[in-house]
Formats: C-alpha cells, structure tokens, sequence
C-alpha cells in the first residue's frame, strides 16, 4: 500500500496530464472519508486525482462544461466543489490559509476564455455533439430532465 504524501500525490497526478499540458495551479483536501485528492487546474481542463489504497481515481473537466465552481467554510477549513454534466466532485479540509478564492478566479477565467474561444462550445463549433452528450447522460439516469433542458437550452443560446 503507497504511502500518499501531498509531493507524491502532485507528482503522481501530473505523470496522468498529456505531455505538454502546463498544471496552473492545484488544490489538496479530502475526498469523501478516508482518501485524499487534488484538484489541478491545467491549461485545458481541472482534473480531479483522488488516492485509493491501490491506486487512484482521475477526472477530467475540461472548462467549457463546467456549469458551477462552489466554495464554502466547514470547521477550520475550505471546501471546493466542481460541477460538470450533472457530475459534482467536492474537495473538503483545505486548508484556511490556502488562496482557494484564487484557484477559483483563474478557472472562472478559462471557463470564460474556453466558451469564448472558436471550436468550443462558444463559437458553436461543437454544440450538437455536447446537446448529444448530455442526451445520452439523461437517458442513463445520470441527469435529470430538467438539468438537460436547462444545459440544452444554455448551449442552444451560444450559437
């Protein structure tokens, strides 16, 4: 069993990003009960890395789908929360002194420049795909009706 210590884990998750891909800025907490994980944000996507006793778990949320970044206070630390497709992922136990408010700023900023961006959901390149998408995670139970509807309706104004 690894032992997962917050250099180990940081250099773990990075060795999972493609090769050029540059990591901006990066989060530590909890994940659930009993497991650690990281969230990163890179030039691309935030990418969620959370330890398991035999390895790992990774998810990528690439910023022109991310619907909400949260955050919040529990106790003495800081939580941070990502929404995506109808999937959250939260982080807790961060610590007070860590500039989560910045981490927020700039993935607010990519989610900004990725829908501004041509070929993204903001230049109208993939919409139909990402309405598709989104179908079939509704079809699979995985998103609401109404979630569908309303991210449906969200990209449908993009274009």
């Amino acid at each position: 069993m690894p032992i997962w210590t917050p250099k180990k884990i940081r250099k773990e998750a990075q060795q999972h990003l493609d090769g050029d891909e540059e990591v901006l800025d990066s989060e530590m907490g909890h994940y659930g009960p009993q497991q650690t994980g990281l969230f990163m944000a890179t030039d691309r996507s935030v990418v969620l890395f959370v330890t398991k006793m035999f390895g790992h778990d990774l998810q990528r949320f690439p910023y022109e789908n991310i619907s909400s970044v949260e955050t919040g206070r529990v106790g003495l630390g800081q939580t941070l929360a990502f929404v995506s497709l109808g999937n959250e992922e939260k982080l807790t136990g961060i610590g007070r002194k860590v500039d989560v408010a910045g981490f927020v700023r700039l993935v607010r900023d990519k989610m900004a420049a990725a829908r501004s961006s041509p070929g993204t959901a903001g230049g109208g390149g993939d919409i139909a795909e990402q309405i598709r998408a989104l179908g079939q995670l509704r079809d699979d139970g995985l998103l609401a009706p109404e979630e569908f509807d309303a991210k449906k309706a969200e990209l449908l104004s993009r274009m």
